[in-house]
């Protein structure tokens, strides 16, 4: 039982902010949540307070443990033996914002590995260090002091975050809680890694993601820090679309690329930059991660993946895209964000319409699968029988969905809608029947519009659609070399500093030798192996934690 005290006075003492006790069998936990405090979370970049916690108060004298790493500033590292009592009453205390940077919360009792776990917990607790693969976590910073009969102990850690472990750590306290197994010989091995504040966000996402393997992990359990959401936030940040008809003033299209970044964006404006804000960056231009996924999948005619639901889509569409990126990242260039925006207006439209139909309004009920089913067959018939595709292109000029488009849209909705909706007499649920290629075949074939001379000024052949992307893949390939010179001009101050980072990290190599040489010369003359060479360097830099300037 949680008890949360507010109040707007001001709380004079910030020990203790939780407590808990135990009562005839019940954990309760209380904290007081004053006005002060309240601003601080309200203010804070992720919209929580840090966790912070007392080991002396919690476990009543310090954490022993050994120093294991130390050779770096910005990094510690230390390895324990946590009691799992102390773990439970952590873990209850602060639930899944322990697990906040891990790719995944509790999956229950229901696996295998944490069936296992529990299993040990209750019928041999004395062998839990031995058996289990510990806890790998991370802290922004902890402190020491000696302990008695010698050695280091931990007394308070900063927000620390269990980014491999979280399965074991929540059935430990489901053991204690729903199985009321006895903890007192249950220790938990424990890599704890303190890492500096400013680059926290970048190491810990990769520790996590080196570190989880006793479940398996998909790679697009990391994918929204990957550098495609980076390059398409750029993008819409600085891409200006065309003005819409009876517009003077362009606009831009947002990707959100963490949730809340464009609430986050405008939260502390004054009243006209806000205005201005909207203005430029209107609500209904904002694309969020999962909708990108949404579209694309529709587009690659996937409805019934589609259909599987927001988490799943996302999932599919961030594998396939991975590997893209892997093989050629230039395919993702301003060309692509523009018919992403295109394929948004289309989506849009089409939901809009049919929310709207008399004959949704008859018979509402499963609007998202109606919606895309309806995009998906239109992009599809015209592939196959016109060997052509929607002109994105045109739609991003026009910031519009052509007329013609519109009612072919129309014609098609109603028709699909009743296909998905006349599910096989063994398939109750039409939700799930969406959620199959049985049902996506049956809409392919038993749709029949005709997309002839009504789609002529809207659809272009597929071989100009391959040129033009072409072009996009040229041309982000010669704006990434600009961008790279231009970096290269503004590194040539910094060539000397460069070069003891590369030397102090093991990073040298004669062609970024040569090339740090140049560039301090304020040569940009660079073979093509010493500006992969560099390239190479300044990524790793980066890993490492250099700061590069501005």
């Amino acid at each position: 039982i949680r008890i949360i005290i507010f109040s707007n006075a001001r709380l004079a003492v910030r020990k203790n902010i939780v407590t808990t006790e135990e009562k005839d069998g019940i954990y309760f936990s209380f904290s007081i949540l004053d006005f002060s405090r309240y601003v601080d979370i309200l203010n804070s970049r992720t919209g929580s307070e840090p966790i912070e916690i007392d080991l002396t108060e919690l476990h009543s004298q310090p954490l022993p443990c050994l120093p294991a790493h130390s050779g770096s500033d910005q990094y510690a590292s230390y390895l324990v033996a946590v009691p799992g009592e102390l773990l439970a009453e952590i873990y209850g205390m602060y639930g899944a914002r322990l697990l906040e940077q891990n790719v995944r919360t509790f999956l229950q009792a229901r696996t295998k590995v944490n069936k296992g776990i529990i299993d040990t917990i209750k019928n041999v607790p004395g062998m839990f260090f031995a058996y289990n693969n510990g806890l790998t976590a991370t802290a922004s910073g902890v402190k020491t002091a000696q302990i008695k009969g010698g050695g280091l102990g931990i007394t308070s850690m900063s927000n620390l975050q269990i980014v491999n472990g979280g399965q074991t750590t929540a059935s430990i306290l489901y053991g204690k809680d729903k199985e009321k197994a006895d903890l007192s010989n249950v220790f938990v091995q424990m890599k704890l890694s303190v890492v500096d504040p400013e680059i926290i966000e970048d190491v810990v996402p990769k520790i996590s993601r080196f570190a989880n393997t006793q479940n398996k992990v998909s790679e697009a359990d990391f994918f929204s820090s990957h550098p495609f959401h980076l390059e398409m936030e750029k993008i819409s940040r600085r891409l200006p679309a065309p003005p819409r008809e009876g517009s003077l003033a362009a606009t831009k299209w947002f990707y959100e690329r963490a949730r809340g970044q464009y609430k986050d964006k405008q939260a502390y404006l004054p009243e006209g930059q806000r205005r201005k804000f909207q203005a430029e960056f209107p609500r209904d231009q904002l694309i969020v991660k999962t909708d990108l996924a949404k579209y694309e999948v529709t587009f690659d005619c996937a409805p019934h993946t589609v259909c599987l639901g927001a988490q799943k889509c996302f999932l599919d569409f961030a594998d396939k895209t991975g590997e893209q990126w892997e093989k050629n990242e230039s395919v993702y260039n301003e060309g692509y964000f523009k018919n992403l925006a295109a394929k948004a207006l289309v989506f849009r439209w089409v939901d809009k319409m049919v929310a709207q139909s008399d004959w949704y309004k008859n018979d509402r009920g499963y609007k998202a699968q109606i919606v895309t089913y309806t995009v998906a067959w239109l992009v599809d018939r015209v592939r196959q029988e016109k060997k052509s595709d929607l002109d994105l292109p045109e739609i991003w000029n026009k910031q519009a969905v052509p007329d013609d488009l519109q009612r072919v849209f129309e014609e098609v909705a109603p028709k699909v809608a009743a296909v998905i909706k006349d599910a096989p007499e063994n398939i109750r649920n039409v939700g799930e029947y969406c959620k199959r290629q049985l049902c996506w075949s049956q809409v392919q074939k038993s749709v029949d519009v005709s997309v002839g001379e009504s789609l002529k000024g809207c659809i272009v052949d597929i071989s100009v659609v391959q040129q033009k992307k072409k072009e996009d893949k040229k041309t982000k390939k010669i704006d990434d070399e600009i961008d790279f010179d231009v970096l290269l001009l503004k590194l040539a101050p910094y060539s000397e500093a460069l070069m003891d980072a590369a030397k102090k990290n093991g990073l040298i190599s004669p062609n970024n030798a040569r090339a740090l040489k140049k560039v301090g010369e304020g040569n940009l003359n660079l073979t093509r192996s010493e500006k992969n060479a560099m390239k190479n360097l300044l990524d790793r830099l980066k890993e490492s934690g250099f700061e590069l300037p501005e």
